[in-house]
């Protein structure tokens, strides 16, 4: 399932073969704003132990897989130390009872997709002071980052 996105430079077929489907993402800068909104599910960040590496569990693969993407998509970033908020909202596709607009309570954890996107986006995530994250149910899976720097 491993694809090598070195061969295929266009991000949106990368997010596709991550996703397994049609996807697409876009990038707005705007005064010291960055938003990245990307039309698809978000995934949390798995418990990972050094055997991942050679062992190649498929939810570390597909968690991989997801974050090259997520990264071509996105393409530079602000500098962690210049960063003064971060604010993720994931929204999910409605299923059986849910409405859009009502708050996800089901999994993936609000901390591990929180925790997903900061490593995937940062290397030092640790300089970020303030980070906030939303999961509502909606109309389609999708995932919308919002970068306020200084």
């Amino acid at each position: 399932m491993s694809t090598d996105y070195r061969k295929n430079p266009d991000p949106k077929a990368q997010l596709a073969a991550a996703m397994g489907k049609s996807a697409d993402g876009a990038v707005e800068r705007v005064n010291g704003k960055m938003t990245i909104t990307i039309h698809c599910a978000a995934i949390g960040k798995p418990r990972m132990t050094r055997s991942d590496k050679w062992k190649k569990r498929p939810c570390v693969v597909r968690y991989r897989e997801w974050c090259d993407a997520l990264r071509s998509v996105a393409g530079p970033v602000p500098d962690p130390s210049s960063i003064v908020e971060v604010k993720i909202t994931a929204t999910f596709a409605c299923k059986g009872k849910a409405k859009s607009g009502d708050y996800h309570r089901v999994k993936p954890d609000n901390d591990n997709i929180c925790k997903g996107v900061l490593d995937c986006l940062f290397e030092q995530d640790q300089k970020i002071p303030a980070s906030c994250c939303y999961k509502f149910w909606g109309d389609s899976d999708s995932l919308r980052i919002e970068i306020l720097c200084e």
